[in-house]
C-alpha cells in the first residue's frame, strides 16, 4: 500500500475533450481561484495552494500483489483497477520495444500495487480485461515516459493506449510554468521523486541504482528469468508506487488548460514510437530533446 499523504485525497480523473487553444498569455499557476479546494476537481479551473507536505518516512519497503496465474485473484485485481479513477502504469521487459519481449506490467491504484507476470499470463492478461482498461479514457493512466511502453503494448498485444497523462511531460511543463528555466531534456523518475516528494525510503533509492546499473551493465534479459529475484520484483513495484503521488503534487495547482496541454503532449508521446513503420525511422534528436511543439494544441 502506498504511503499516506494529504495530497492524495479525492484525486479525480482527467476527462479529455475536444481541442483547445494554446495557453500562451493565458492563466498560469499564480492565478488561483479561491473558491476551489484541493481535490474538489482534478481539472478544476484552479486549485488552492496547500500546506507543505510532511516528510513521508517509509520503512516498510514496497508492498505488492504479484499475479502469475489466471483465476479469482487476477479477476479481482482487474475489477478494482477498472473501478479506479487514476492509476499508475509501467512495463518491464527484454529490450523494451516491439522487437523485444514484454515481461511485466505494473499497475498502482490508491490502495495496491499489482505486478502482472506477462511471461506466465501471456495474452490472457489482456483479453480478460487489461486491454480494455488501457484503451479506455477512464481511468486516467499515469506513465513516466510512455513511449517504449506504448510501442511494445501495441505491437505485441494490440493495445492502443488512451487517457494517458505522462508524468515526465508534466514535470517538464511544471518547470517551464514555474520559471525554473527552459527544460531541454526529460528528468528521470528517480530524480523527480527526489526533487518533488519528501520521501525517506532508502530501499527505493538503493534499488533504483542497483537494478538500473544491472540493466546498463548486463542488459535486460533477467526480466525473462523465472523465478524473478525479490530485488527485481520490488524494483518493478517501486516504479509505480510513488507515480500517482508525483503526478498529484505536480498538477495540484495547475489550471484546466495546463492539464489539457500536458494531455496533448502525452498523446503525442503515446504515438511517437508506436506509429513508426520501423524503429530505424526514429529521430534521435526528437526522441532525446524536448520539443516545444509537444505542448501545442491545434
Amino acid at each position: 500500500m502506498d504511503a499516506p499523504s494529504p495530497l492524495r485525497a479525492n484525486v479525480m480523473p482527467f476527462y479529455p475533450a475536444g481541442s483547445f487553444h494554446s495557453p500562451a498569455g493565458g492563466h498560469y499557476l499564480n492565478n488561483i481561484e479561491p473558491s476551489r479546494a484541493i481535490g474538489q476537481t482534478f481539472l478544476g479551473d484552479f486549485l488552492l495552494p496547500s500546506k507543505e507536505p510532511e516528510p513521508i518516512l517509509d520503512q516498510n519497503g514496497v508492498q505488492f500483489a504479484y499475479i502469475t496465474q489466471d483465476g479469482e485473484e487476477l479477476d479481482r485485481a482487474l475489477q478494482l483497477i477498472g473501478q479506479s479513477h487514476l492509476i499508475a502504469v509501467d512495463c518491464e521487459g527484454l529490450n523494451m520495444s516491439r522487437d523485444g519481449e514484454l515481461c511485466m506490467v505494473q499497475v498502482a491504484t490508491a490502495d495496491q500495487v499489482y505486478l502482472f507476470d506477462v511471461v506466465s499470463l501471456g495474452e490472457k492478461l489482456f483479453t480478460k480485461g487489461l486491454k480494455r482498461i488501457l484503451e479506455r479514457t477512464i481511468p486516467t493512466k499515469v506513465f513516466y515516459d510512455c513511449r517504449k511502453d506504448s510501442d511494445i503494448l501495441y505491437h505485441q498485444y494490440g493495445v492502443k493506449l488512451k487517457g494517458v497523462l505522462d508524468a515526465a511531460l508534466t514535470e517538464v511543463y511544471f518547470r517551464w510554468n514555474n520559471n525554473m528555466g527552459v527544460p531541454r531534456f526529460l528528468k528521470g523518475y528517480k530524480r523527480s521523486v527526489e526533487t518533488y516528494l519528501m520521501i525517506t525510503d532508502p530501499r527505493f533509492y538503493q534499488l533504483k541504482d542497483q537494478i538500473s546499473n544491472q540493466m546498463t551493465e548486463e542488459g535486460s534479459s533477467f526480466w525473462k528469468d523465472r523465478p524473478l529475484s525479490k530485488d527485481s520484483l520490488e524494483y518493478a513495484a517501486y516504479d509505480v508506487k510513488y507515480l500517482r503521488l508525483l503526478h498529484t503534487v505536480l498538477t495540484e495547482r495547475m489550471s484546466k488548460r495546463n492539464i489539457r496541454m500536458i494531455y496533448g503532449a502525452s498523446t503525442r508521446f503515446v504515438r511517437m514510437e508506436r506509429d513508426l513503420n520501423d524503429l530505424t525511422e526514429r529521430d534521435t534528436t526528437l526522441w532525446t530533446q524536448i520539443q516545444p511543439e509537444w505542448f501545442t494544441l491545434n
